[in-house]
C-alpha cells in the first residue's frame, strides 16, 4: 500500500502569523517538519499541501527550493486539499500531520503507520486517547475513507479539520487508537504562540542536532522542569 504523508501548512495563523517559515536553530519549521516525516518508516513519499492564496506564495517557493513536493488547494476545504494532494501524489492510504509540530517523532509516527498496516483499521492515530505529548499527531487512514468524507461531509468543521467527519463516527468507521504506555499528554510541543515556539527554539539549541527523539526530549524536561513552564498557560485550540 502506497502511504503518502501530507503536511498541512500555511503562512496564515490567528495566534502566530507566518509561523511556518520561522526560524529554529538555521531551518525554518516547514523544512524540520518535512525532515522529520521523511524519516518515517513505512511511508513512501511526503508532501506538502498548502492553498492557493498569495499569501502561500512563499511558502511554496522554499518548497520549490528545497526540491519538496506541494499541492496547491483550497484556502478553507482542507479536506478537499488534502484530497487533490493524496490523488496527485498516488496516495492509497494517508498518513497527515501538520506544519507546527517541529517536535514530530519519526519513530512514533512510524508506529502509528505500522499498526495502521497490520490491523487494517479505516482510521488509525495516537489523538483518539491523548497519551503522546501533543505535537506528535499522526492520523492515517485509507484513501477511499477520506474519499467518502470528501463526498458527504457538510459541516465546516469537517471540511476544515480533514479527519473529523471520520473519528466523530466509531459506529460506522473502525478506529484503532494508538497509546503511550505512560501517559506524557500533559506536554505541549505544538508551535501556535511565541510561547510555544522559544520551547522548541531552546530544545533545538540544547540538542544541537535535529535526530532526537520524544525520550530524549522527555529527559531533558526532567532535567530541567522549569522549561515546561514556558508555554504551560497556552490554551489548545478547539477542534
Amino acid at each position: 500500500m502506497r502511504t503518502v504523508c501530507i503536511i498541512q501548512a500555511r503562512m496564515g495563523s490567528t495566534r502566530l502569523p507566518g509561523k511556518v517559515l520561522m526560524d529554529i536553530a538555521g531551518k525554518t519549521m516547514i523544512e524540520r517538519v518535512v525532515e522529520r516525516a521523511r524519516r518515517i518508516a513505512g511511508v513512501d513519499d511526503v508532501v506538502v499541501a498548502t492553498s492557493l492564496g498569495t499569501g502561500d506564495d512563499t511558502l511554496v517557493d522554499l518548497c520549490v527550493q528545497r526540491g519538496y513536493p506541494y499541492f496547491r488547494g483550497d484556502e478553507n476545504d482542507v479536506l478537499d486539499r488534502y484530497l487533490g494532494a493524496a490523488r496527485q501524489h498516488r496516495a492509497e492510504a494517508v498518513a497527515r500531520v501538520t506544519a507546527d509540530c517541529p517536535l514530530l517523532d519519526p519513530e512514533v509516527s512510524a508506529t502509528v503507520v505500522r499498526e495502521f498496516a497490520e490491523k487494517s483499521p479505516e482510521y488509525a492515530s495516537n489523538t483518539l486517547e491523548r497519551t503522546y505529548p501533543r505535537g506528535l499527531d499522526t492520523e492515517v487512514l485509507p484513501l477511499e475513507v477520506l474519499e467518502i468524507a470528501g463526498r458527504e461531509a457538510m459541516e465546516k468543521a469537517d471540511r476544515e479539520h480533514v479527519t473529523r467527519f471520520v473519528w466523530r463516527q466509531p459506529h460506522r468507521f473502525r478506529l484503532l487508537s494508538i497509546r503511550r504506555e505512560v501517559d506524557q499528554s500533559r506536554h505541549r510541543w505544538t508551535v501556535d504562540t511565541v510561547e510555544d515556539l522559544a520551547l522548541v527554539r531552546r530544545l533545538y539549541n540544547e540538542f544541537g542536532k535535529d535526530e532526537f527523539n520524544t525520550d530524549e526530549v522527555l529527559s531533558l524536561l526532567a532535567a530541567h522542569p522549569d522549561w515546561v513552564s514556558i508555554n504551560a498557560n497556552v490554551e489548545q485550540k478547539k477542534t
